[in-house]
């Protein structure tokens, strides 16, 4: 594990890291070791990390991962999130249909249908963000929105990826929590099923962040 380091060619990133650092309180860390990152869900929720991000599963290279930490003041890690990495020719739907029903799908008993519309859209050079979780003793203080701008932040300064996506539950989106952290695009229930899946509720919505979008960002800063 090795801390973020504040490029001075990047100075939103120097901001989100001094942000994190003097109003949130935590010292956040940059990784790229899935095996690593397994250790830390484990930590933190007992439980492995999704099957997006699952070692068991899938064979992440390092160079198509960055997963952050964040440890408090006393050195507890207090949250966690993840960006990977793929290169998609056809649209995100064609992409889902194999990977999710891999994912969630057991046998017969559940199978994907059909996708919100916006899934379609998105294509290219994508990163899914995933696996955001936040410690119970660091809710409700905002630690969510530069946590979350930062590997945004990361991922446009490694990979510039023509798009950032995952799916939210939709209490979150109704709080708004889409888009405090950063999200412009949402779609209600981005993947249909028939029958129940296993792993992942059906109701979640499908949330993006174009390029364009993430380069109108860059200089804004975060808080």
């Amino acid at each position: 594990m090795r801390p973020t380091a504040s490029a001075p060619e990047n100075p939103d990133i120097a901001r989100a890291l001094d942000h994190l650092t003097g109003a949130m309180g935590v010292t956040v860390g940059q990784h790229s070791d899935v095996q690593d990152f397994t250790q830390a869900s484990l930590a933190l929720t007992g439980k492995p990390p999704s099957p997006p991000f699952d070692p068991k599963i899938n064979a992440i290279a390092s160079a198509d991962l960055i997963w952050l930490s964040a440890h408090d003041h006393d050195g507890a890690l207090v949250a966690i999130q993840a960006l990977k990495r793929e290169r998609i020719t056809g649209p995100l739907t064609q992409h889902l249909d194999r990977q999710y029903h891999d994912y969630y799908c057991d046998g017969e008993d559940a199978r994907i249908i059909g996708h919100a519309p916006l899934v379609a859209t998105v294509s290219g050079e994508i990163a899914y963000h995933g696996d955001l979780f936040i410690a119970q003793s660091q809710r409700g203080k905002g630690l969510a929105t530069p946590f979350a701008a930062l590997i945004q932040l990361l991922a446009h300064q490694h990979w510039n990826p023509d798009w950032i996506w995952g799916f939210i539950e939709p209490a979150k989106v109704q709080r708004g929590y889409a888009q405090k952290i950063g999200y412009t695009q949402m779609a209600a229930q981005g993947t249909h099923y028939q029958g129940t899946p296993k792993g992942i509720s059906t109701d979640d919505w499908f949330v993006c962040l174009s390029r364009a979008e993430l380069q109108a960002r860059v200089g804004v800063g975060v808080s």
